[in-house]
């Protein structure tokens, strides 16, 4: 891969286009716009990988916004405006009361651009195509992009008035979106391998919270955390070209699957004589997840659906985890 880039930046304090403004209304802020003119050559996949760097250039822009007076306050940043790495914070509150902020991120990862595959129906979670055995000539084969796009939404509230007590809370979820490749045997043992485009339509929601008391020599901390993943695909139907099947015999093969994780935490330290302290570390939590298990398989040879009788159609998923630490 060979690649060219310059690099210039117009960083232009018109914020200051606060500035006059600066001494009576408490507004500060910049604005910086940043231009790149590229040449690429090679694997333009692997270059951005995780950017959003276009052949020939673009400009990117970032701003900053700051308000502060004697009561409250506001801040917000934005970088990368309107392009798959842009990200926006914006953060405020009352100075001794409480503080509260926003934010958004993308970021990209990208694998392969213009990847082929004798499979028809890649972003959902049924691969097929209409002819057995599948066309070899690849110029009749569908192109797509393996490349996932990550999107962060949050935000959280801290309590600074009830001191010496104190209040956290957050809120977090992420997107996850894209095809990603993952390989299956064709048959069982040996035989030929497939990679097959897996639709990737994740999210995960995250919590936290909080409640304490600080103030010397004691500190006590309670936290709750709780996270939640859901993927929209738990299972990817496929056509299997290594068997004799027909359109109707069609492969499974197993996704991430839904899953919740929990945890309580009590933290303390106490200080002691002679410059020292004593902490302890206490923390409880469970993953946990079902599924729906396969209850059948394709006979390689025949072609055709064989069942598969179970004790229990569903797995049921459980891991408890208990941390203790004391330290003097």
């Amino acid at each position: 891969m060979k690649s060219k880039l310059i690099v210039f930046v117009a960083i232009m304090s018109i914020l200051s286009f606060f500035d006059a403004f600066a001494e009576e209304n408490g507004w500060e802020g910049s604005i910086t716009l940043t231009g790149t003119i590229s040449n690429l050559a090679g694997s333009e996949a692997k270059f951005n990988e995780y950017r959003d760097l276009h052949d020939g250039g673009g400009v990117y822009s970032g701003i900053r916004l700051h308000y502060d007076k004697e009561k409250y306050f506001i801040n917000f940043k934005g970088d990368d405006l309107g392009y798959d790495t842009q990200e926006y914070r914006l953060s405020g509150g009352l100075w001794g009361k409480f503080k509260v902020y926003f934010e958004y991120d993308e970021i990209p990862h990208h694998l392969t651009f213009d990847a082929r595959s004798f499979y028809s129906g890649i972003g959902g979670d049924k691969l097929t195509y209409p002819v057995h055995p599948p066309s070899t000539d690849i110029s009749t084969w569908d192109d797509f992009d393996y490349s996932t796009e990550r999107k962060n939404y949050g935000g959280g509230f801290k309590v600074e008035m009830l001191k010496p007590l104190f209040f956290n809370v957050s809120f977090g979820r992420e997107e996850r979106d894209g095809v990603y490749p993952v390989g299956a045997a064709g048959t069982t043992p040996g035989g030929i391998a497939l990679e097959l485009p897996s639709p990737v339509e994740y999210t995960t929601d995250n919590l936290k919270l909080d409640l304490g008391y600080a103030k010397n020599p004691l500190f006590l901390s309670l936290g709750f955390y709780y996270s939640q993943f859901e993927n929209q695909n738990n299972s990817l139907f496929f056509r299997n070209p290594a068997t004799a099947n027909t359109a109707s015999s069609t492969d499974s093969f197993s996704l991430s699957p839904d899953n919740d994780y929990y945890k309580l935490v009590l933290k303390g330290s106490y200080r002691l004589p002679f410059r020292s302290r004593f902490l302890v570390n206490l923390a409880s939590s469970r993953t946990k997840s079902e599924a729906d298990l396969f209850y059948y398989r394709i006979d390689d040879v025949a072609g055709g659906v064989v069942p598969i009788t179970l004790r229990n159609p569903k797995f049921d998923g459980k891991v408890d985890t208990q941390n203790y630490a004391f330290v003097l």
